[in-house]
């Protein structure tokens, strides 16, 4: 950016509109061939533009300077502006207002990766929808907070905010947003793909700004390790994602550290569709592993109560129940929990087809007291029963691979992947499923968290 500094110094402000226009023109492919290596990238060419627009001269000595620099660097620093002419009286705003204009207008054109990307002073109205389902759209906004530092904002017409997240080119600051529609209700949805040295830990999660607040309709979870294979929850959050990505729209990401505006279709952005495991051998129906201990889970999927219960092979299992709520004094601040330790064992495991096996409740015992109550760390603990365990005495463990249609209706109550199903993008169950026949309750291995 100095060279465009040097320059400017010299020539002074009238030229910002030709020399961006000149530096357009190299970004985009119209341009001589140079004998000096490129000074920049075009991917940087957004940057100089910006930096030239705002560029105000300085005072003499530092011109002075800048032309004994401006020899030196303009070896290396050759554009192209001889190709562009100024435009006087056509100019309908500012300097910067008009070549970000031109730039939109040029990238779309010239197919660069940076569509969609607007420079200007201004914030940029990406896209407008329903996301608190108040019946009016709000506006997605997308700001150049800092340098390399990007931030999306939710705003009403009023302009009062309702949400903001940020996003970086840089590995750490990866974030990407997508903008799914369902019958005039809009909802965002935050993929964050974490990976490190080959243990990866995916989040999804759909959500709505309903009343000013987030309200998160679904979120689909993975962990994993690149080097042991496939496993159910991997390949359902597979199928799951790729759907939502095929029927939304992305509207900002810097996934792989490259940043993209929209709106644009999810599924033409290679840098986040489809879901990439870095597995060597890629998905395979044969590669399911069982593991055991299989952790299951029983929940609201609101946040709400839950019952955790680990299953080892012999039978046996142990888990624990919780329901907070905001009941408080000062002698425990910290709310009430209505909280169970049990552990049990099921017997007469029998094979009743390819998918599933019954199972019968042989014992179940609790480590805390019903009714019992204790304060612990500023919380109040009631103790309570083993929510989806007791009552039951029939039992049924579903195995990956299950279809979806054969599983009893209350199990569709508790899947955390029923909404995939119901819009047919999921036909089978991807992991394991211990159903409480006498209770309708449905444990899962792989939960929204």
């Amino acid at each position: 950016m100095s060279c465009d500094e040097a320059v400017l110094s010299i020539f002074g402000n009238e030229i910002k509109q030709a020399y961006s226009m000149s530096l357009l023109s190299f970004a985009t492919g119209k341009r001589n061939v140079s004998f000096a290596p490129l000074a920049f990238g075009e991917s940087d060419a957004s940057k100089r533009i910006k930096n030239v627009l705002r560029y105000k001269k300085p005072r003499l000595i530092s011109a002075v300077v800048a032309v004994l620099a401006l020899a030196v660097i303009s070896l290396v620093c050759l554009t192209n502006a001889s190709e562009t002419t100024e435009q006087e009286g056509e100019n309908p705003g500012s300097d910067e207002k008009y070549v970000a204009s031109e730039i939109s207008q040029a990238l779309e054109k010239a197919g660069s990766e940076n569509a969609g990307i607007k420079v200007t002073s201004n914030d940029s109205i990406v896209t407008k929808a329903d996301l608190d389902h108040d019946g009016e759209t709000e506006q997605i906004v997308v700001c150049e907070k800092a340098e390399d530092l990007y931030e999306l904002n939710v705003q009403k017409q009023d302009g009062t905010l309702l949400w903001s997240t940020e996003a970086s080119t840089s590995h750490v600051e990866w974030n990407t947003i997508l903008l799914y529609q369902n019958e005039g209700e809009g909802y965002l949805i935050q993929y964050l793909p974490v990976m490190y040295q080959g243990i990866g830990n995916y989040t999804c999660t759909m959500f709505s700004l309903e009343n000013g607040h987030v309200s998160e309709k679904n979120t689909w979870k993975v962990d994993f390790d690149s080097m042991a294979g496939i496993t159910g929850s991997m390949r359902g959050f597979f199928e799951a994602v790729n759907y939502l990505m095929e029927n939304s729209t992305a509207l900002f990401t810097t996934e792989g550290g490259n940043l993209v505006i929209g709106p644009q279709k999810a599924v033409d952005l290679q840098q986040i569709y489809p879901v990439n495991f870095y597995l060597e051998d890629g998905l395979s129906e044969e590669s399911y592993e069982v593991v055991y201990p299989l952790e299951l889970t029983f929940c609201s999927g609101a946040g709400g109560w839950r019952t955790t219960l680990t299953l080892y092979e012999d039978g046996h299992f142990d888990g624990i129940y919780e329901d907070g709520e905001a009941d408080w004094t000062n002698e425990y601040p910290h709310g009430t929990d209505y909280y169970c330790e049990f552990s049990g064992r099921f017997r007469e495991m029998k094979k009743l087809n390819e998918y599933s096996y019954s199972m019968m409740l042989d014992d179940l015992t609790y480590k805390t007291e019903v009714g019992k109550e204790w304060i612990k760390d500023g919380v109040r603990y009631i103790g309570s029963d083993a929510y989806g365990v007791t009552g039951g005495e029939k039992f049924v463990l579903y195995l990956p691979n299950t279809p979806a249609e054969i599983l009893d209706d209350n199990v569709h109550a508790y899947w955390p992947n029923e909404y995939m199903w119901r819009k047919k993008s999921i036909h089978i169950l991807y992991d394991y499923c211990l159903y409480n026949v006498n209770e309708g309750a449905g444990f899962f291995s792989d939960v929204f968290m």
